[in-house]
Parts: structure tokens; sequence; C-alpha cells
């Protein structure tokens, strides 16, 4: 049990309302500190027992639990075979300038049936020098396949054909596509 010792030391100069008025506040303070920090009031106050002692509220941690994560499901591949066509620049292999759209879908076909492969090929007008357009066909039809296989679609199931000579419909981009179908 905590006693407190309280000394007070008064000048003889201190008028005597002051002194009381001092030691009415250090008691004060000395009251308040006792009831906190000791027993003996509430044993007083309930009449010889001892209040029971309350512990005081634990706060208990629990682990964050992390939200579900939403998986984004595969796009639904379409039930017939798509037909991927993709278009060049004129003169230009290295990126195509129409149709990530019809590769999207070819890829997802083929992640959805994995017994499929897919016949990849370059087309060129018969303007100009052929080796060279034959060439560009086949530097074309690289470019898709490789797309195909950044994709997630195995090598082995894309299938390079010989570069196609193409008179075209009349548009002249005709010339400068590579076609992807689909194979059971």
């Amino acid at each position: 049990m905590n006693q407190a010792k309280i000394w007070l030391v008064v000048k003889p100069t201190v008028g005597l309302p002051l002194f009381l008025g001092s030691v009415a506040v250090i008691a004060l303070l000395v009251h308040a500190s006792i009831l906190t920090h000791t027993d003996w009031f509430s044993t007083y106050w309930n009449g010889g027992a001892k209040a029971p002692v309350e512990a005081p509220p634990v706060a208990v941690a629990t682990a964050p639990v992390a939200a579900p994560v939403a998986t984004p499901e595969p796009a639904a591949a379409p039930a017939v075979a798509p037909v991927g066509r993709v278009y060049f620049a004129v003169d230009k292999a290295d990126k195509w300038v129409e149709g990530d759209d019809s590769i999207a879908a070819v890829t997802a076909y083929l992640k959805a049936n994995d017994g499929t492969k897919a016949a990849i090929s370059g087309f060129h007008d018969p303007s100009g020098n052929k080796a060279h357009n034959q060439e560009l066909a086949k530097a074309r039809a690289f470019v898709v396949r490789d797309a195909l296989i950044a994709g997630g679609i195995s090598a082995d199931r894309l299938l390079l054909e010989k570069p196609v000579e193409t008179t075209g419909s009349g548009d002249p981009r005709d010339a400068r596509r590579v076609e992807v179908t689909v194979q059971p």
C-alpha cells in the first residue's frame, strides 16, 4: 500500500489564507493520487469488501484477411473456329497496323481447344521483286507467329505456310496481310 508523505515548508511571511489555500490544493491532489493508486478507498466505500478487479480489456489482434481476388475469366472461345487477318503497312514487317481483335479471337480459340493447330500464311502481290515480296510475306508471318507464342500458344501448334501470291480482291491491303486459320 502506498503511503504519501507531504512535507510543507511555509515561510513566516506568507499569509494564513494563502497557506490554507495551498494546503487544500495539495491535500486534494494527494487525495486524488491515493484514490487512483491504492485500493483503500474501494474497500472503505464498499463496506469492507474489496471491489472486484476487472481486467483491462485486451485488444485481440487479428490477422488481416485479404479480400478475395476476382480472377478474370478467359474470353469464351467462339464455337466456330475464327480466321485471323492482320494487315501490314507497305513494305513493312515489324508490326501490323490492323487486326488485333482477330488475333485475340484466334488465341482464345486455340487456348480453349488444346487439340487444334493454326496455319499462318503470309500474302504478297505480284508487282515488284518476287523474291523480296516472298521474304516480306515470310517475315510478316513470323511476326504473327511470335505474337501468338507471346499470347501463350505453343510453337509446335503453329504451322508456317509458304508465302502466297495474290492478285487481291481489289483492296491493295489484301496483298499485305497474314491469315491465321485454325485446323482440327
